[in-house]
This record gives C-alpha cells, sequence and structure tokens, in this order.
C-alpha cells in the first residue's frame, strides 16, 4: 500500500516537474525567451532600413506585457533574410511565470541588428492581434508569409507644417510673384493648389485682389501634415493712358 502511493506521488510529481519545469530559457543575440509547448510561427523576409538583413541577426516577438515570446535567427538566401520565427503562448501551469502568448493578445517584432549591435523597431511600428496556438505551423490570415517584406530601422517622424495663425497682407503689382515664408520639416513631398512651394517660400502670381486661400499637404513614408494658407491680396494695376490717335 505505502509502495503504491509512492508511486502515485511519484506520478504527480513528474507531472508537475514536466509542466513547469521542463521549459529552460534560450537566447537569440540580446533575447531571452522560453519555449513552451504551444506556438505558431511568423513567417516573411526582413529588411534593415530596405537593406536585406543577414543570418547574424536575430527577430524576436513581444507580448502586450514586455515579455519576449520567441526569437530566432534570420535565414540567409540569395537577395532574402527569411523570417521563420515561432512565437510561444503562455504556459498557463508555470504560475505566476508569463512565458509568452495568451490568447487574444497582441505582439510587436524587434530586429536585432549584429553589425551594429542595435535593437530595431519595424517600422511603421505595427502589433498583430493574429497569434494563436498553431502547434508550431505557420500562423493564419495577416500573420506573416515569405512573400511580406517587413523593415526595420530608425522610426521616422511625420512632416510638420508650421502652419501661419492668421492671413498675410500682401500689396503686389498684377503679374508679380508673391512669395510667403511657410516652414516645413521632414517633408519628402509638398503639394499644393495653386501655388508652389520651395525652400521655405509658399509662391504664387497675383492675379486679381481677395482672399487667397492655398492647401498644403506635406508627406513623407510616415504620415502626411496639412495647412490652409490664406493671403489676403491688394492688387494694383499699372497706370493706363488713354492717348489721342489725331492732334487736337
Amino acid at each position: 500500500m505505502i509502495r503504491g502511493k509512492l508511486s502515485v506521488l511519484s506520478m504527480m510529481l513528474m507531472v508537475v516537474l514536466l509542466s513547469s519545469a521542463v521549459y529552460s530559457q534560450e537566447t537569440c543575440g540580446p533575447f531571452t525567451f522560453t519555449p513552451t509547448s504551444e506556438s505558431g510561427v511568423f513567417r516573411g523576409q526582413a529588411t534593415i532600413d530596405g537593406v536585406v538583413a543577414d543570418a547574424a541577426d536575430c527577430i524576436a516577438a513581444f507580448d502586450e506585457d514586455g515579455n519576449c515570446a520567441g526569437a530566432a535567427s534570420l535565414i540567409d538566401q540569395p537577395g532574402a533574410a527569411y523570417i521563420i520565427l515561432p512565437i510561444y503562448g503562455d504556459d498557463l501551469l508555470s504560475g505566476d511565470v508569463d512565458e509568452g502568448m495568451n490568447a487574444g493578445e497582441s505582439f510587436t517584432l524587434m530586429l536585432y541588428d549584429a553589425s551594429a549591435d542595435e535593437v530595431l523597431p519595424l517600422n511603421p511600428d505595427t502589433s498583430f492581434a493574429c497569434w494563436q496556438n498553431t502547434n508550431g505551423t505557420p500562423l493564419p490570415g495577416e500573420c506573416g508569409d515569405y512573400l511580406l517584406m517587413y523593415d526595420f530601422g530608425g522610426v521616422c517622424d511625420p512632416p510638420v507644417i508650421e502652419c501661419p495663425d492668421v492671413p498675410f497682407e500682401i500689396a503686389a503689382c498684377a503679374g508679380d510673384q508673391v512669395c510667403v515664408p511657410l516652414v516645413i520639416s521632414d517633408a519628402t513631398s509638398v503639394l499644393v493648389e495653386g501655388a508652389t512651394w520651395t525652400d521655405g517660400q509658399l509662391c504664387f502670381t497675383a492675379e486679381v485682389s481677395g482672399s487667397n486661400v492655398f492647401h498644403v499637404v506635406a508627406t513623407n513614408d510616415c504620415g502626411e501634415d496639412v495647412c490652409d494658407v490664406t493671403v489676403n491680396l491688394t492688387v494694383d494695376h499699372p497706370p493706363g493712358i488713354e492717348c489721342p490717335d489725331v492732334p487736337f
């Protein structure tokens, strides 16, 4: 009887050990994570500021609490660096230890650039709300694909237009080129309806008196900024002489 009880206790102890202690931490670059029995694989291709990454770099997934839920080296192929990243689920039997993803959680991606010894965010920063336990097979839907490119690097800011608070008051002659200052930062493209913008100046041709409103749109890869610039214009015309055709 005692031997039977000891056998039962031994089995129970083994179950506890297997469920909570079998998982050991692993590292890839600066990322430390704990593999568990639940996982789904995120796939894609990685670039760093538009340049193909390499096999020395590591990609990692983080859950909403900032826990690393998986990390892996990139797979270097001619012209591409492939992502095959197992993202692990939380082991519910490990108590307060959070090893990874829970149902309904989102995750984010980070890339370790080994050549620069720097951890880079996905650009633009994106969270993925598509993790599920697929038992180590590829995640479905929006959770990655071999053909999708994921660029990591310096996160840029959208452009900024220093939009004037009050209208400009300008007097000009008809046909003159009128320019007003308009500071725009970090824009790769500036579009203006009815005018042009260059080197911090918004310019247009004076035609008739009145209020002129110019809609300005500045864009870059990270977003846009808009501004309506108002110029109250008074247009003067050159004097005209009705010269007689014949002598008086």
